[in-house]
């Protein structure tokens, strides 16, 4: 199996839209780390964060990004529930498990690896990292943001990772 594959879209697209995708607060998974960024590195994620705007899919800007952090939290409106926010974090981290070798789904032109245990748990938490792209782009979903949701997150981030970070791989 060449790098960073799996059989088109069709894990990731059946996880999101079936509701095992899912992440963050109460749900166990943590937000990832960030590496120290050179400077072009860190317009990249500023740019990025920033060309975010208010909404991301269907979800709403909890805040203006946290530009040193790397980070951006989007949520539902209708709900005060912080524990049930979406983070984006630029500069994350490679994830455990992310080896040259891994699966990954596209969705929208961008590759995703989500580890398997967190895909098959429907009740737990999921971080999905970009594989493609330098430097990387981790979201992390909690169990309330998943389903059409979370794929609409997904979707709404492909344009601004294309746009604003450099292209090293692909996933096929």
């Amino acid at each position: 199996m060449p790098p960073f594959t799996r059989p088109a879209t069709a894990l990731l697209s059946a996880a999101l839209l079936t509701g095992a995708l899912v992440g963050c607060g109460s749900s166990g998974v943590a937000v990832p780390g960030t590496e120290t960024l050179d400077a072009a590195d860190r317009q990249a994620c500023t740019d990025l964060l920033e060309s975010l705007g208010t909404e991301l899919g269907t979800l709403s800007a909890r805040a203006e990004p946290d530009l040193e952090a790397g980070t951006a939290v989007f949520g539902d409106p209708s709900s005060l529930n912080q524990e049930d926010d979406v983070t984006v974090v630029c500069g994350a981290v490679a994830p455990d498990g992310l080896e040259a070798t891994s699966a990954c789904d596209a969705v929208q032109g961008v590759g995703w690896y989500t580890p398997t245990e967190q895909l098959d748990d429907p009740g737990g938490g999921a971080v999905s990292t970009t594989v493609e792209f330098s430097p990387r782009v981790s979201v992390v979903f909690p169990a309330t943001e998943r389903g059409d949701a979370g794929f609409s997150v997904l979707t709404a981030l492909a344009a601004p990772v294309k746009e604003h970070l450099e292209r090293v791989t692909t996933c096929k």
